[in-house]
């Protein structure tokens, strides 16, 4: 019982008996230098990587190549950036974002490739867009999507 003492300390910080045998004096295999344990609040973490603003011409060249077509992906891996970084620039600069998706022109197509057997996937590789969007473009048009092929049938399929 009188260990009991003992262990309540030792519960309220779990990685102290850990600390304690880290820092006991016992020396590495290979000879090197001992290294101290360190509390779980202070453990040493490797530096992260820091923001890299792009200067005023970078933004502008950003902003260049948005206007001029360019997606956002295309741009985020150009100047090595976030892809969510991009539309933060462009919204300080007054650039209005583009809607993503398929337009009407490309719906209507979209919907007569997908009924004349194209999967969800070709569609997105024509068009250049995730298969999600050709997929929501679709139920928007009232195509009813196919269960996937060689995987589970879709939740709508079974209801």
């Amino acid at each position: 019982m009188s260990n009991r003492g003992d262990l309540s300390g030792q519960l309220s910080n779990p990685r102290a008996p850990l600390c304690r045998l880290a820092d006991q004096d016992i020396g590495t295999r290979l000879g090197g230098p001992q290294e101290q344990a360190h509390p779980e609040w202070d453990i040493p973490r490797s530096t992260s990587r820091t923001a890299r603003p792009l200067k005023p011409a970078r933004v502008d060249a950003l902003v260049a190549g948005y206007q001029s077509g360019r997606t956002m992906k295309e741009l985020a891996a150009e100047f090595g950036i976030n892809r969510r970084t991009v539309p933060a620039h462009l919204r300080r600069a007054g650039v209005p974002i583009r809607r993503g998706g398929l337009d009407h022109d490309q719906v209507a197509d979209a919907v007569n490739l997908y009924e004349a057997g194209w999967s969800s996937g070709r569609l997105a590789e024509k068009f250049d867009v995730s298969a999600d969007s050709v997929l929501k473009s679709l139920r928007r048009a009232g195509v009813s999507i196919r269960p996937r092929r060689g995987g589970p049938a879709s939740k709508g399929a079974s209801l």
